[in-house]
């Protein structure tokens, strides 16, 4: 497991997880959110912000960890659907992540200038 993954465990398999720089750019490019919308995400979260949350996490994880990924994100959340607490742990990964947490506040910070 690389020092910037977490390994968490989906379904019975093992995933590593990321969010890091590149991953959560992905993810608000793909959602259209901007940094500061990362610290209030769970507010009013909708299916494809979940769902696109943990496909940008997983296959974050993979990059960073140099592993094939080819899940879509209809696979990701049918894996979430065979695991109850699926989401919830890649939520503590992401909440966990010291990254999303420092750009979510930069973000804030730009946009009050």
């Amino acid at each position: 497991m690389n020092a910037k993954t977490q390994s968490i465990e989906l379904g019975g398999k093992s995933y590593p997880v990321n969010f890091g720089l590149w991953t959560l750019r992905c993810f608000c490019k793909e959602q259209n959110l901007k940094l500061g919308d990362l610290q209030n995400l769970t507010e009013n979260m909708d299916f494809d912000t979940m769902i696109g949350l943990a496909y940008h996490g997983l296959k974050g994880g993979a990059r960073v960890e140099k592993k094939k990924f080819e899940l879509t994100p209809i696979q990701v959340a049918d894996i979430l659907d065979l695991d109850e607490k699926g989401f919830e742990k890649i939520m503590s990964v992401f909440s966990g992540s010291a990254s999303s947490d420092e750009i979510a506040e930069e973000g804030n910070q730009k946009g009050a200038k």
